[in-house]
């Protein structure tokens, strides 16, 4: 099971590329199948069940062949499928974030140190939904309680122009504050057609004034670029 959900981060990586738009609709897609698991599962462990049971009656099985013909009206025609994926997405999205956040980057003990140490950011990064986008922020906010990692401001393709963004670096591997999932980093920039920056140390980063130091440069590099920059 815990590998058929690793086969699910890796299709979703590839899906979403990062970015939150196709992140989402990824989330959506697998819903979807989830959905149709959950039924198909139903529908068979009940017509197991008359197997076992030695009943043949056809009224038994209508329902089944009813369920399954209408759904396609309940799912195009009704809001009833919105309502199974906001009950389905939040299953598939926890499972996900399980398997995905714990990795060489930051690993199981480092996140238990995070959310001892640090509750807000833990809070922020795993229970809402508000923040994704906010990389330079959290980067460097989650960067500061991994030991030896690194911060890589890199240029990634979304769909129609280069935007700017920011990673946590560690044993040649990034966690993705917006995806919120590990890679390997060279499958990281391939996905991403990335194009890097700068990548900066603990030393440099945990300067009060990091930023205000950097910002010049990285709005220059940008502009040089034709890249998206928000440097706020």
């Amino acid at each position: 099971m815990k590998r058929f959900w690793r086969n699910i981060e890796s299709f979703i990586k590839g899906f979403s590329s990062g970015f939150q738009e196709q992140y989402n609709d990824a989330i959506i897609l697998v819903s979807q199948l989830v959905i149709q698991w959950i039924f198909l599962t139903i529908t068979f462990t009940y017509l197991i069940v008359l197997k076992l049971l030695n009943i043949y009656s056809i009224w038994l099985y209508f329902p089944v062949a009813t369920i399954w013909l209408s759904l396609p009206i309940f799912f195009f025609f009704t809001p009833i499928e919105n309502k199974l994926l906001k009950l389905t997405a939040p299953f598939v999205i926890k499972i996900v974030f399980n398997i995905g956040k714990n990795g060489d980057v930051i690993s199981k003990k480092d996140w238990r140190k995070i959310k001892r140490n640090d509750p807000r950011l833990y809070q922020d990064m795993w229970k809402s939904k508000k923040y994704f986008g906010h990389c330079y922020y959290f980067s460097r906010r989650i960067a500061m309680h991994i030991e030896n990692s690194e911060i890589m401001y890199l240029a990634i393709w979304e769909g129609e122009m280069y935007i700017s963004h920011a990673v946590v670096v560690k044993n040649n591997c990034v966690f993705d504050t917006n995806a919120r999932i590990h890679f390997n980093l060279q499958e990281y920039i391939t996905l991403n057609q990335a194009k890097v920056y700068k990548t900066f140390t603990r030393n440099e980063f945990e300067k009060d004034d990091f930023f205000s130091d950097i910002r010049q440069g990285l709005v220059q590099y940008c502009a040089d670029h034709n890249i998206y920059c928000d440097p706020e």
